[in-house]
């Protein structure tokens, strides 16, 4: 069914385009959970898979979001393994070109362009990850895996939409005024406003 399903999403996709690469990313750690029934995410991933025969890309990153963090857990103990399921899932499926020619194995999956981060954008994906990384009851290992992800969108030509559309540099100054972050922390948040920074457009971000 899964194979199925990514079948039918690339056969009625636009030609002109590429698929995303987090549609790979995507079915390929679905495989690995569907080989696992126990695991947490196994359930709300079927669920997923009987919806239709093919998937709503342009929903995907916006869909697995709210199933992860706006509703229940499928385990009562399983809230964390699903946040860190999905920070994976939004990290290892924003590429870029080189990293996309390099690393991928089959020809569907080559990304032309920073597609993967626009439709991040339009999902607001980056706004519901800043206002969990807020969290105090956040486990470190999803607040390392959020920075990494925003780290990585400095790489799709991102830094711009950081810090014009996510308020990314209000959020860092927020962080940073909060006494309960560790000077290992506040080493990291000041290394990211540097690297998105440096990595934007400038005079756009400084009119």
């Amino acid at each position: 069914m899964l194979i199925g399903e990514l079948v039918e999403t690339a056969e009625h996709y636009p030609s002109e385009q590429s698929l995303p690469y987090f549609a790979g990313v995507f079915a390929l750690r679905s495989c690995v959970v569907l080989t696992h029934p126990l695991h947490p995410m196994y359930t709300k991933i079927n669920k997923f898979l009987h919806k239709g025969p093919a998937w709503n890309l342009d929903k995907m990153p916006s869909y697995w979001a709210d199933r992860t963090l706006l509703h229940p857990p499928t385990k009562d103990d399983g809230y964390c393994t699903e946040v860190e399921w999905l920070l994976d899932f939004l990290v290892d499926g924003l590429r870029t070109p080189r990293v996309c020619l390099r690393l991928v194995y089959i020809p569907l999956f080559v990304l032309t362009n920073s597609q993967d981060m626009e439709v991040y954008r339009r999902s607001n994906i980056f706004e519901r990850l800043l206002t969990l990384r807020a969290s105090a009851s956040l486990p470190s290992s999803c607040s390392e895996k959020i920075v990494h992800l925003l780290y990585r969108c400095t790489y799709v030509n991102g830094g711009t939409t950081l810090i014009t559309r996510c308020g990314l540099l209000s959020w860092v100054q927020n962080e940073l005024a909060l006494n309960t972050r560790t000077p290992a922390q506040r080493f990291l948040l000041r290394s990211l406003v540097k690297r998105v920074y440096e990595s934007s457009d400038i005079n756009k971000v400084d009119d």
